[in-house]
């Protein structure tokens, strides 16, 4: 069992990562008519825009990529046991 925990932990690590490289991928956009600095924030789906005129939230987009990132970090830990452990 720990070596599937180990390469859960990994998969959770590696998704956390990939959000925080994702909120500073995504380009910052403005537009000449609102004059508006847009943030975006989650990874794969955007769950929640910060903007200077409303917030937005996706309860959708964050159930979505918690799922993603369970499945994916189930995913790295069969194989860590399967493959690394052995």
């Amino acid at each position: 069992m720990k070596p599937f925990v180990t390469g859960f932990a990994i998969g959770l690590v590696g998704f956390a990562v990939a959000n925080v490289l994702a909120h500073f991928y995504y380009p910052y956009s403005s537009s000449a008519d609102v004059m508006a600095l847009v943030q975006y924030y989650g990874f794969p789906f955007v769950v929640w825009t910060r903007s200077g005129l409303t917030q937005p939230f996706s309860g959708a987009a964050l159930c979505a990529d918690i799922v993603i990132a369970v499945v994916f970090s189930a995913t790295v830990g069969l194989f860590w046991r399967r493959h690394v452990s052995a």
